[in-house]
């Protein structure tokens, strides 16, 4: 019996892993259909008068927009923030903290969640911290992008 629940909490895990998973290829996907239309993200950064930003989630994903930010020498990333930080306290050339530690943090124009399917529990824990700093999620940079440049091409 207990084989039994061990492999119904196994099986749970490995069913939330491939759902993150699904969301995240969706949402670079979208973001690779942008960049197909020789688009990217930072219209919308300058549309909302971002200068400096902070990424959540300094994974793979964190990387590649760090990177897109770089392209363009116009939005400075300050740090990223990671839940798990304290392995890695610096990514990129970029200081990785805590979130518990944002209160602390340099102020910045946005935090953008790189992290989707945790948007919703990352969003309430930083408003908690900092209310007055706007947190959005990259997948909805990416869909508001995607709009954009269909009316435009309209």
């Amino acid at each position: 019996m207990n084989e039994s629940i061990g492999w119904e909490e196994e099986k749970k895990k490995i069913i939330i892993q491939r759902d993150r998973t699904r969301a995240q290829f969706m949402c670079v996907l979208q973001w690779l259909e942008l960049l197909e239309n020789n688009t990217n993200l930072l219209s919308y950064f300058k549309e909302h008068n971002c200068c400096q930003v902070a990424i959540y989630g300094a994974a793979e994903i964190g990387n590649a927009l760090l990177k897109e930010f770089e392209r363009d020498n116009q939005i400075q990333v300050m740090y990223f923030l990671d839940k798990y930080a304290e392995k890695q306290r610096e990514k990129w050339g970029v200081p990785v903290y805590l979130p518990e530690e944002f209160a602390a943090l340099p102020d910045v124009d946005m935090v953008v969640v790189t992290a989707i399917t945790s948007f919703e529990s990352i969003w309430n824990n930083l408003m908690q911290i900092r209310p007055e700093i706007p947190v959005v999620s990259l997948k909805t940079i990416i869909e508001v992008r995607k709009d954009e440049v269909w009316y435009e091409q309209r």
